[in-house]
């Protein structure tokens, strides 16, 4: 009697082994998908006035991508839906390593203009039918800056930055943003909005008309090793009329615009700046970048 048991629980236990392979097969043929295996992908591109060369990037879901980007001048290259940013000027290259584990399409523009230059592609690996590929996020829309926006690019030992000087902007509170529904503008974490006087209380700023000699003003800080935004900071921001030596601190806003969302993480506040020429300081920290702007 023993002896027919120990051969019951040997058969079964054969046919557990056995099921197990066939599973993990078809694991595997659903799952790890075709294509060639992970491998490190480098890109190396051309950006020439309004021209990248190569044009069309294309890697396979959880490749590593190091991409190295020249310009012919001081730009700071956007990869959207990846939200990384390239600081690269005429004597120096940016070069960015990082997973390729987002899945789909994504534009590469020059930041300064809105001017689309490249696609990133990002194929699956697909399984069998199609199950186990990777969510499609492609991201080829391009936010157009405001009109009449001036924008600085510097660097420091840790970050680029990027200066956007452009029309004064209406700024919402989580709250505001989820009551009124506003198109434009932007959504603020922290820190007080400022406004021309007499239009502090007001609601409806998506309509209003405001002064002349007020800007938005807004610093991008991204890490220069990985080209992601730096969220944690408590910058310093001074703005200096070079003709008059008149000074002001700009009160700290943490905020993103409503139509580019978290990628566009930055800090700032609306400022008054009539036409002129002006120096804006910035200290992080240990660090400082400063940029010369004129209106």
């Amino acid at each position: 009697m023993t002896g027919v048991v120990r051969s019951t629980a040997g058969r079964f236990a054969l046919l557990g082994a056995v099921l197990f392979v066939i599973f993990a097969g078809l694991a595997i043929a659903i799952f790890a998908g075709g294509g060639p295996p992970p491998q490190q992908r480098l890109f190396d591109v051309q950006v020439v006035g309004n021209t990248m060369t190569p044009s069309t990037l294309s890697a396979y879901y959880n490749d590593t991508l190091t991409i190295t980007v020249h310009t012919d001048k001081d730009e700071e290259i956007h990869l959207h839906g990846y939200d990384k940013a390239f600081f690269s000027s005429s004597d120096h290259a940016a070069s960015l390593t990082f997973p390729a584990n987002i899945g789909g399409t994504f534009v590469l523009e020059i930041e300064a203009t809105s001017t689309p230059v490249g696609t990133l592609n990002v194929q699956p690996r697909g399984g069998l039918f199609g199950i186990g590929t990777p969510t499609e996020h492609s991201n080829t829309t391009i936010v157009k800056n405001a009109a009449g926006t001036v924008i600085r690019t510097a660097s420091t030992d840790v970050y680029n930055l990027s200066l956007e000087v452009g029309p004064i902007q209406p700024m919402y509170t989580p709250q505001q943003f989820s009551s009124l529904h506003p198109k434009k503008g932007e959504i603020m974490f922290t820190g007080t909005m400022v406004m021309p006087p007499g239009m502090e209380t007001m609601t409806n700023m998506d309509a209003a008309s405001f002064p002349p000699g007020w800007k938005h003003l807004e610093i991008h800080v991204y890490d220069n090793r990985k080209g992601d935004p730096v969220r944690d900071l408590n910058p310093q921001i001074t703005v200096v009329n070079t003709a008059s030596g008149q000074s002001q601190q700009v009160p700290i806003v943490t905020m993103q615009g409503i139509p580019d969302g978290p990628k566009d993480f930055h800090y700032g506040n609306n400022v008054q700046m009539p036409p002129g020429n002006y120096v804006v300081d910035v200290q992080m920290n240990a660090q400082r970048a400063t940029f010369t702007v004129s209106f």
